[in-house]
């Protein structure tokens, strides 16, 4: 008589999520300026806690970027990483979002919690993976009301990364603190 052996291996492959989208915002503002300017803006994306970490400031966008998004990553943008970590440090910080001419500017300012209309302070617990700029409008007047060269502008930003989880301390009620926080 013979017997067959069957074994059955399983493989365990830890699940990597996908990044998703964790936060939205708009801002759509404009300006006159008395002096000429070339027809380009230069956004920017910062906290005012931490004015040197600038996102999306090297990328001059003209009419020609309606409808294209900028993306921000640890790998394309130096300042990403602390701009990240002030989205998902737990504090109520100001940011500011806005586009300049080479000689002038407007931008909007809110803390993250009214920028995104989250029920939390900020994304504190979330993993940020990137941050898009999408340029949705952009026009010049030229010249303006003042002689020089005006602009508008309408941008739409989008976080995405993974969470928020409630982070748990290892031998405390964290962890059951965290059962219920979600």
């Amino acid at each position: 008589m013979r017997t067959t052996l069957a074994i059955l291996v399983i493989v365990l492959i830890p699940s990597i999520s996908a990044a998703e989208l964790l936060g939205t915002a708009a801002v759509a503002l404009g300006i006159g300026s008395d002096e000429k300017a070339p027809h380009r803006i230069l956004p920017w994306f910062v906290f005012d806690t931490s004015p040197s970490a600038i996102l999306f400031d090297d990328m001059w966008l003209d009419v020609s970027h309606v409808g294209t998004s900028q993306v921000a990553t640890p790998t394309s943008d130096p300042d990403f990483l602390e701009v990240a970590h002030r989205l998902t440090n737990g504090q109520v910080e100001n940011l500011w979002i806005g586009a300049r001419l080479e000689t002038v500017g407007i931008g909007d300012i809110e803390n993250e919690q009214s920028w995104f209309g989250l029920a939390t302070r900020d994304f504190k617990g979330a993993l940020v993976d990137s941050i898009v700029l999408s340029l949705d409008a952009l026009s010049f007047q030229d010249p303006n009301e003042f002689g020089g060269t005006g602009f508008s502008y309408e941008f739409s930003v989008y976080i995405y990364g993974r969470g928020p989880t409630v982070a748990a301390e290892p031998a405390s009620w964290g962890r059951i603190k965290a059962l219920y926080e979600r």
